[in-house]
């Protein structure tokens, strides 16, 4: 019999399985597919959106704690010697479990994502954010979701880049205060970061699936860094 865990994203995680690491992990990958459609249909429901209705609804406590348990479940799994494909999802999930964690904690920014609704473009590109979380929360083909998420990402990195410069123009000629220009600047910024955690979460859990290789640390902050 399963022990019941803590709830439903996390109660396949049974510690009996970690003396299999190959089905110990399969169990983990499982948890870290739950978790990442659930963060992506938080993100909708704080973008103003609606996940489908069937759609469990799970608070951002819970979320934080099955984040937090998976994540020390994965750490005691031991990876055999001689094992490269356990060894890589081991890898990749605990690479989107960090992405998952900086995800929720975006969410958390109410202020920023408040004053997604002050202006038409804001507007619009809150709404082509939700939308797309909602096609990584389930996926009808996951490399092209990749593909639309590494698209919107840069999308949202241009967004953030050139109208900063306007804003800057604008609060300088006292057309708006200060204060509503350094928002904005702050919200594109927000977006452009949620897009990314989106496109590397689906990176990890795509190539997770397919026993790719990792993605190594170093490349990884290299990314991480670029896109500020």
């Amino acid at each position: 019999m399963v022990p019941e865990r803590a709830g439903p994203l996390t109660r396949g995680l049974d510690p009996t399985l970690l003396s299999v690491p190959r089905i110990a992990t399969e169990v983990t990958v499982v948890a870290v597919d739950g978790l990442s459609t659930a963060l992506a249909d938080h993100l909708v429901l704080k973008l103003h959106g609606r996940p489908p209705t069937d759609a469990p609804h799970h608070s951002r406590v819970t979320l934080e704690a099955a984040l937090a348990e998976t994540q020390d479940y994965l750490g005691e799994i031991v990876v055999p010697a001689g094992a490269p494909a356990i060894a890589a999802q081991v890898a990749g999930s605990f690479h989107a479990l960090d992405h998952l964690f900086r995800l929720l904690y975006r969410c958390d920014l109410a202020d920023r994502i408040e004053v997604l609704s002050h202006s038409g473009r804001l507007r619009r590109l809150r709404r082509l954010l939700a939308g797309a979380a909602a096609r990584h929360a389930r996926p009808d083909d996951p490399e092209a979701t990749e593909r639309m998420l590494d698209r919107l990402r840069a999308i949202m990195r241009e967004q953030r880049k050139s109208p900063r410069d306007r804003l800057v123009a604008e609060a300088v000629h006292g057309r708006i205060p200060d204060e509503a220009a350094q928002a904005q600047i702050t919200a594109l910024r927000w977006l452009h970061r949620v897009s990314y955690h989106l496109w590397r979460i689906r990176v990890h859990q795509n190539a997770v699936h397919a026993s790719a290789p990792a993605v190594p640390l170093p490349e990884e902050a290299r990314l991480d860094v670029a896109q500020d």
